[in-house]
């Protein structure tokens, strides 16, 4: 970005220079002495870690940070800098004392992903990447030196996403770069290796049909080369039992697993020790959720988080070893996210690591945290945040000599709010500061009890429903339009990070379609615009459609989800910031977008109900029914929300008689395996989908993957259609997922006599012989004999014009 008129500086502290940093848009600090040095954040509270550099700049967000250490202590860190349109992969090198200015290091694609850094015991570094044209992602590599940047190497050519790259150098000279790729519809570990010839074809380190994610590289001190990922080849649908598995490099080797517990073990990371390697990996669950006689599995939150270690003994990785690094039960919950595995002093084992406390009923920010693995067990976490709270999963370490450096993304001014940019903070923390290592009290750990198979996810259709209009085929596609990552901040370190979110749907839940939808309050700059870049990136017609989105959280006018056909969108979300700010300047924001705009949890009473008197039919096409807390359709409906008050008049039954044309759909929200959006659309695409949801072609069900098909008038769900003289013709389709199905057909709000049949389907053809006068809807409830249920959008009658 060009800084033209800015004054070039040279900012000396504590022993740090850092010179030129404002040619290129950037200032730095060094120093946690000086609290006045331009840029400088200042550390609210003690800490263990001695300031070193800040990275921030008034135009720029940093994110993304990684960095490597050479034994003699030279440092490089990359990173991505984000100018609010495209983004580009940044270096800069610490020798000595002093940090060189930030250079580029990749700038050819509007989108760069996960830019990672390795030492090269020769000397310099080598670094990989992802980059998007706007078509495919590719993986791309270059060895970096103070003053020597060489140009990228492509790796990857292929039209499927790869992404996720690791790289490493080994003793003898050998560089090795590991990616997860999508190829044909699935997704595998690849890996390429170069000796001075250069880069050989690639290698497939997984080859299996199910899903192989998150990869992890390892290079020991005696040369061996592991790679290590996250496998969906043990899932089932009753307890998502992802799995981690390592597989030698260079050597021939199978895939061996060493992951042992019920729970989904994912993000793995190792580090090299004098003895072997050790590999860390996150064990979480998945619970059992229940709204009244229902059950299903809370697929999108991630609870009770412990951390495996495993340490490989002649080659062989050991059985895992559980740390639970802080109480679960009398002084508050934790949730962690992905371990980052540190070699330190003596050659000991660290991990860095991510939580959230709350400590009675008070929720500390998300904090970084650092604590040694001694044998079975684990030293007491310390705390390394210092007042400031870093995102979720954006922190990185290296071991140099007898200093331990961390670097993370921080708000550029040290608070919550969401306009500020995010900056990037590198510490140090030196081996005489380190606290007097306490093992951990006994926190007892939860028995894990795997899940009934009878409360499982429902799979993939056995066959794709269809269903005709005129000559048209439509097809029934099930989603989710209300998940939740870690960009929430009322949730963050329960959530999952949006990619892991993304894989779980993908995998564990078989939905043809989702979106995130965090809370545009939470959201800066940057994390809209990695949302927008990850739902592309994930994006695949034919397999798994994602929409880009968010939610507008009012507590005044209740919740809306929004979400747009594309990402093409640049515009910062629409924030509800004070009273004064209504759904109507929602709506102005969003302008003649394609976009549309869903309330949920409509009667809610704790977050406010949805005020009604706002609308807009090209907008507001769809509502929320049912999520996790219940259903909305009507007040005392069957499986009604249980977690709070519901206020009379603000259901979808109350909003409908107001004139609102509203399709129906489902979906969870935090936490919550029950709710599911269905539509029916030509095919899985991004455009089909949005069409088919505009339309309000759209279904909504408690969780189970049944499905429903109306006509009014021969004209399907979501229609508004012309009365036309005579009875009304009715006819509807339902395939259910438990056997007995009651069927109830609701007209204005009245409910008409149920029918009833014994099997999974069922099908009648009603004509209502009293049509009326005045607009009209006709809408259908299917509940099976298990207790879930389902909805169709409405069909409007009006009356001709002018009658």
């Amino acid at each position: 970005m060009s800084a033209a008129g800015r004054e070039a500086t040279a900012v000396r502290r504590a022993g740090c220079v850092v010179a030129g940093l404002a040619a290129l848009g950037l200032v730095a600090a060094c120093g946690e002495s000086d609290r006045s040095a331009p840029g400088n954040v200042p550390d609210r509270g003690a800490s263990l870690l001695t300031s070193d550099l800040v990275l921030r700049d008034d135009a720029l967000d940093f994110t993304e940070p990684d960095l490597a250490a050479t034994p003699d202590g030279e440092l490089a860190l990359v990173w991505l800098a984000f100018d609010g349109g495209r983004d580009r992969v940044m270096v800069s090198f610490r020798s000595g004392t002093a940090w060189t200015a930030p250079a580029v290091v990749a700038e050819q694609h509007p989108r760069h992903f996960s830019p990672r850094v390795a030492a090269d015991p020769r000397g310099g570094f080598v670094a990989a990447w992802s980059a998007w044209d706007g078509q495919q992602a590719d993986v791309f590599t270059t060895r970096l030196a103070p003053g020597a940047i060489e140009a990228p190497v492509r790796l990857t050519e292929d039209p499927g996403a790869d992404t996720d790259p690791r790289i490493g150098v080994s003793a003898d000279g050998t560089t090795w770069v590991l990616w997860q790729a999508r190829r044909a519809g699935g997704f595998d570990i690849l890996a390429r290796r170069a000796d001075r010839s250069g880069f050989g074809p690639e290698i497939p380190v997984s080859d299996h049909p199910a899903s192989d994610v998150q990869p992890a590289l390892g290079i020991g001190s005696d040369g061996s080369v592991y790679a290590a990922f996250s496998s969906w080849r043990d899932g089932h649908y009753a307890d998502g039992n992802y799995e981690v598995y390592v597989r030698r490099l260079d050597e021939i080797g199978e895939p061996m697993r060493v992951s042992t517990s019920p729970g989904a073990d994912m993000i793995p990371s190792f580090v090299a020790l004098p003895d072997g390697l050790a590999l860390v990996w996150t064990e979480a669950s998945f619970e059992p959720i229940r709204v009244g006689d229902m059950h299903a599995v809370a697929y999108d939150e991630w609870t009770d988080k412990t951390y495996q270690v495993s340490r490989a003994v002649a080659g062989r990785f050991g059985p895992p070893i559980t740390l639970r690094l802080s109480p679960e039960e009398a002084r508050g919950s934790v949730a962690s996210v992905q371990p980052l595995a540190v070699r330190g002093v003596g050659d000991s084992l660290w991990i860095l690591f991510g939580d959230r406390v709350v400590l009675s009923g008070f929720e500390r920010p998300f904090r970084l945290a650092l604590s040694r693995v001694d044998g079975d067990a684990a030293s007491q976490p310390i705390d390394l945040s210092a007042g400031i709270a870093s995102p979720v999963s954006r922190y990185a370490a290296a071991w140099s000599g007898d200093q331990l450096w961390v670097v993370d993304e921080i708000d550029a001014q040290g608070t919550q709010d969401v306009s500020a940019r995010s900056a990037l903070r590198v510490r140090h923390l030196e081996p005489d500061r380190l606290p007097e290592s306490r093992p951990l009290a006994s926190f007892p750990r939860r028995e894990r009890v795997p899940v009934d198979a009878s409360l499982a996810l429902d799979g993939a259709p056995r066959a794709r429903p269809t269903a005709n209009v005129g000559d048209r085929t439509l097809r029934a596609y099930f989603g989710n339009l209300h998940v939740h990552s870690d960009y929430s901040g009322d949730r963050r370190g329960f959530e999952g990070r949006p990619e892991d979110n993304f894989q779980v749907l993908r995998d564990l839940a078989r939905l043809d379609f989702a979106a995130l939808s965090d809370h545009a309050e939470t959201l800066r700059e940057v994390d809209w615009w990695a949302t927008r870049k990850l739902v592309d990136l994930w994006n695949q017609g034919g397999t798994f459609v994602t929409l880009p989105g968010y939610e507008w959280t009012s507590l005044v006018y209740g919740h809306r989800n929004v979400f747009f056909r594309d990402s093409t969108v640049g515009d910062q979300p629409a924030r509800f910031e004070a009273p004064g700010r209504t759904p109507e300047d929602l709506f102005a924001h969003l302008g003649r977008k394609a976009a549309l705009v869903i309330p949920h949890h409509p009667s809610h009473g704790f977050a406010k109900p949805v005020d009604w008197r706002f609308r807009n039919d090209e907008l507001q096409r769809l509502v929320e029914i049912f999520q996790k807390r219940g259903s909305y359709e009507y007040d005392g409906a069957p499986v009604a929300d249980i977690q709070a008050e519901l206020i009379p008049g603000h259901s979808v039954r109350d909003a409908l008689s107001m004139g609102h044309r509203l399709g129906i759909i489902a979906s969870p929200d935090h936490g919550g395996g029950l709710g599911l959006a269905g539509v029916w659309a030509d095919t899985l695409s991004r455009e089909s989908i949005f069409e088919a949801l505009h339309a309000r072609r759209t279904f909504g069900t408690t969780g189970p993957k049944m499905h429903l098909f109306l006509t009014v008038n021969e004209a399907p769900q979501g229609s508004e259609i012309l009365r036309s003289a005579g009875p009304v013709r009715i006819r509807a389709t339902v395939e259910g997922t438990a056997p007995g199905l009651v069927l109830t057909l609701v007209r204005d709000g009245v409910e008409l006599a149920p029918f009833s049949f014994d099997g999974y389907r069922a099908e009648f053809d009603w004509a209502d012989e009293e049509p009326g006068a005045g607009p009209r809807y006709y809408y259908l409830r299917a509940r099976q004999s298990d207790g879930h249920i389902g909805w169709t959008s409405p069909v409007w009658l009006d009356p001709p014009a002018g009658s």
